[in-house]
Order: structure tokens, then sequence, then C-alpha cells
């Protein structure tokens, strides 16, 4: 039996919550009590044959879950504030970003998390950070 990519996505998000969920069981009192050692190596190994099982496509699953991240960070961000527009300032390669949709010349249009990626996400996350503390 062949999964299609599709089946192989929705099996790789299931693992990242399973993740989470060990990730909170270890937290709990009287954790040992879930073999949780035995659990993590089976989640490894499972997720090392779904990586393998797409067959290159591990670039196209980081872009898939960075993508998720940015909703999940836009949407927390326009929940905890007044305004549904996401006023984002961040460093990019030494120039001082003002508008997420343009690039660092600020002549063309970008899209975010494929242009600027990882430093994109931290800035979303710095701006969640800054929003929950006041």
């Amino acid at each position: 039996m062949k999964l299609t990519k599709e089946e192989l996505n929705v099996l790789m998000v299931a693992l990242d919550h399973m993740q989470e969920y060990l990730d909170d069981l270890s937290l709990e009192p009287m954790s040992e009590i879930f073999d949780l050692d035995s659990k993590y190596k089976a989640y490894e190994s499972l997720r090392c044959k779904l990586i393998g099982a797409f067959s290159g496509s591990a670039p196209q699953l980081k872009k898939n879950k960075m993508r998720k991240q940015e909703q999940e960070l836009l949407n927390q961000i326009m929940n905890r504030q007044s305004s549904q527009k996401v006023f984002l300032n961040f460093e990019y390669e030494g120039a001082w970003i003002t508008d997420r949709f343009l690039d660092e010349t600020g002549r063309f249009e970008v899209e975010p998390l494929e242009y600027y990626g990882e430093t994109y996400i931290n800035a979303l996350k710095y701006k969640l950070n800054t929003i929950l503390e006041r």
C-alpha cells in the first residue's frame, strides 16, 4: 500500500501533535509510569520512516510547518490587539523592515514567509510576546 503525499502530510501533522502530547505528558507528576522513552523512540522511528517516504519532500514539510506556525501566530496576535492589521518591524540582513510585504529595498513585493523565513517567524513570536507582556 502506497500513501499519497497528502496522506503522508496528514500523518506528519498527527506526529507533531503526538510530540506535543508526549512533551506535555513528560511534565506530569509520576510521568515515569507512562514509559515515555519507548514512546519517544517509536515517535522518532515513525517520523524518520515518514520523512523517508516523502523522498525529498522534507523542505516542503518544513515550509508547511512554518506556514501553519505563521497562521497560528497571526491569529493569536490579531485576537489580542484591537486592530485586524498586524504591524511588524524587524531586522533582516542589516535592513530594518517596516512592511513585511516588501523586500528590504522597499521596492518589490514579497511573500513574507518565503522571503524572510525564520526571521519573519521570530519577529511574529516577538510581537506576540510583547503583546502578552502588557
